[in-house]
């Protein structure tokens, strides 16, 4: 018989439900029209009693069902359920209490229990149903390498017991990861632009970025500990920032902005923090396309991405007080400016300069960059 083992990630306990939860776990649902409307079984706990039967359940045959507890407290759940050794499947099933959604929680607890499933349950594929109208359900599924597989049509019942279409998303074993650590980069197009993966043929892009004055001084691009100084340095490079498994520079989305089929600038999405639902945003663009808004289009596409489908909260951007150009970027893309970080970084000249830092919140209102 399958029993739960304690998992952790970051600063979440994962553990077996206990009969002690009913108390916060009834306060949680009844707080929560959203669990209700979308989780099926926990919509009828309602009273104490109901709490119990409910955490009974969880130890049932063919489940793994964990706690998510972050300080003692209970935050959330995520479960393997029909799990089937010898057909080496289950299903995925998690959620996220109220309080603390919007921090990447669910996409952790479900990346955490998935690899569990394929490397210690030796499973070879993993589903994950929700109904349609759960948009926040998809975007977990994307970052977490689930491919959307299609509509099942009214296989699921609402909260009014209304039969409701729902999306079948799986992930296999040999499966990519998802956006946050697999190795397939995402392309995106946007605002008349494509922002596309890195590739060695970048080199000489590379190297046309550093003949710029302003980009080796406001970004300086280096490798293996040292600024680019040639072209094997920047075929080194390019290797690094096509490497989306965390494996290089940690956690990573990095980019190449065409314009008209030619590469103009870099857009990248860094120091990525699931848990935190955060991440940091940088950007350059080469002296022939200034003036074009270039760098705020590719940033608000990059930005957008990362709301939508990583479930990132909130995304930061730094810039040397003097350089007003990015400045005037970092407004139009929508990045508030919250504050002066004085000798904060050393830029490409060796001294340390005060920064301005900005940041986006998913809730804040979209630019308008036609």
């Amino acid at each position: 018989m399958l029993t739960v083992p304690d998992l952790s990630v970051g600063r979440l306990e994962l553990g077996a439900f206990r009969l002690e939860d009913a108390p916060e776990l009834l306060r949680l649902v009844l707080d929560d029209p959203v669990m209700v409307r979308f989780s099926g079984s926990l919509r009828h706990v309602r009273t104490e009693d109901d709490a119990l039967r409910w955490l009974e359940r969880r130890h049932a045959p063919g489940r793994l069902e964990w706690a998510a507890r972050e300080g003692g407290r209970l935050v959330g759940r995520v479960g393997l359920h029909d799990i089937e050794t010898e057909l080496g499947q289950a299903e995925l099933g998690y959620g996220v209490f109220a309080p603390y959604r919007g921090r990447g929680i669910a996409s952790a607890l479900a990346g955490a229990v998935t690899a569990y499933a394929f490397e210690s349950v030796g499973l070879n594929r993993v589903e994950l149903l929700h109904a349609v109208a759960n948009a926040a359900s998809c975007r977990v599924a994307a970052a977490c390498g689930y491919a959307f597989e299609g509509l099942l049509r009214h296989c699921l019942l609402d909260d009014r017991l209304v039969a409701e279409d729902g999306h079948l998303h799986a992930r296999l074993r040999d499966d990519p990861p998802g956006p946050l650590t697999g190795s397939t980069a995402v392309e995106l197009r946007g605002h008349g632009l494509l922002l596309r993966r890195w590739r060695s043929d970048d080199a000489g892009f590379v190297l046309a970025a550093l003949a710029d004055p302003g980009i080796r001084l406001w970004n300086p691009i280096t490798v293996d500990g040292h600024e680019v100084a040639d072209l094997d340095d920047a075929r080194r490079l390019t290797d690094v920032l096509a490497d989306w498994t965390g494996s290089g520079r940690g956690r990573q989305c990095p980019w190449v902005v065409e314009s008209g089929g030619a590469a103009v600038g870099m857009v990248a999405i860094h120091h990525l923090d699931i848990e935190a639902s955060s991440g940091e945003l940088a950007y350059f663009v080469l002296p022939r396309a200034r003036g074009q808004r270039v760098g705020a289009r590719a940033s608000d596409v990059a930005t957008r991405w990362a709301f939508a489908e990583l479930g990132l909260r909130r995304l930061a951007l730094y810039h040397g007080v003097e350089n007003a150009a990015s400045c005037a970027v970092a407004r139009r893309a929508g990045f508030a400016q919250e504050g002066l970080l004085r000798a904060s970084y050393r830029y490409g000249d060796g001294e340390l300069h005060d920064e301005h830092l900005h940041a986006r919140l998913a809730e804040d209102p979209e630019p308008v960059l036609g």
